[in-house]
């Protein structure tokens, strides 16, 4: 038996062996880094996602109190543009009876009617009313000779 052959022999697969060995470590190796770096881009990745996630809850809750305040303002506009025609109704009703607007109570024309009718009945004038009464002055201006003749003719001294 030839020792020297069969060594070289054993040495030579031993040589292929370590070198198929070592091109799998080195792959391995590399495989390795390959994951690591995976790893980094997805924890990155999972960082900006999370940064989004907060954003996105950040805008949720502003876009929300931007609806609720929108809604605020949509119901004063509703309200006063209701309040408005209400007002202009009450007019037009105290105008067409001649019951003061103030004196009116109701929501509907109708219902301001009636209260209009109901009013006219309970506060019925006790005496004739007099055109352009209003008008005079209850109270003469004051004139110095007509406070001097009173002043003479008087009793009241």
């Amino acid at each position: 038996m030839d020792y020297e052959a069969e060594y070289n022999k054993l040495k030579t697969e031993f040589d292929e062996l370590k070198s198929e060995s070592r091109k799998w470590e080195d792959r391995s190796k590399a495989n390795y880094k390959d994951l690591q770096d995976a790893q980094m881009a997805l924890s990155e990745r999972d960082k900006a996602i999370e940064d989004a996630n907060s954003r996105l809850s950040e805008l949720e809750a502003a876009n929300g109190d931007m609806k609720s305040k929108l809604d605020q303002f949509e119901q004063a506009e509703a309200q006063a543009a209701q309040e408005k025609a209400h007002a202009e109704l009450v007019s037009e009703v105290a105008e067409a009876t001649g019951i003061d607007a103030s004196a009116l109570r109701g929501t509907t024309k109708e219902e301001l009617e009636a209260h209009a009718e109901t009013l006219k009945a309970v506060f019925k004038p006790s005496a004739p009313v007099i055109e352009g009464q209003a008008n005079t002055p209850g109270e003469q201006p004051s004139d110095e000779l007509r406070e001097f003749t009173r002043g003479l003719f008087s009793s009241d001294e």
